[in-house]
């Protein structure tokens, strides 16, 4: 009857995933019904991901770096990428 914690385990560099995975989804964290499915849930994630609500993030920081110098921002996101979530590859 509550809502599903949502978190990352691989480290992840966006304006609305905190530094500990969380991911910051207001329908899940302020307005959450029971007629969210978790396929609704995914959905949600998966859009907030390709477009950062960037007016309130979990990591200031990282949306205000989204916003004004978006290059920088996909360059570091790129390297996260590489370090974090590709690690299997490198050690192959």
């Amino acid at each position: 009857m509550s809502p599903p914690v949502v978190r990352f385990l691989t480290r992840i560099l966006h304006p609305n995933v905190s530094r500990h995975g969380d991911v910051g989804i207001d329908s899940v964290h302020h307005n959450w019904s029971l007629a969210l499915t978790i396929s609704k849930v995914l959905i949600s994630i998966q859009s907030l991901l390709t477009d950062p609500y960037t007016q309130v993030c979990m990591e200031p920081e990282l949306g205000e770096m989204y916003v004004r110098d978006r290059a920088r921002f996909e360059s570091l996101a790129r390297r996260w990428t590489w370090l974090y979530a590709m690690h299997d590859i490198l050690v192959e």
